[in-house]
């Protein structure tokens, strides 16, 4: 996931750097993104305690 964010930031940096080699806009994807972060952690906290549960009882 890492590869992902350092293309985003090189892609931000050459849309900002006042050469029109290159345009970026927000666009849904980062909707949608964010939204698999937040269902992604959520899952991982929820198999988490089912593990811890388990394990307990």
């Amino acid at each position: 996931m890492a590869d992902v964010f350092v293309v985003a930031i090189l892609v931000a940096y050459f849309a900002n750097s006042g050469q029109d080699l290159t345009e970026a806009e927000v666009q849904v994807g980062l909707v949608y993104f964010a939204a698999y972060v937040v269902l992604s952690l959520l899952g991982t906290q929820l198999v988490v305690r089912q593990l811890a549960a388990t394990k307990l009882g």
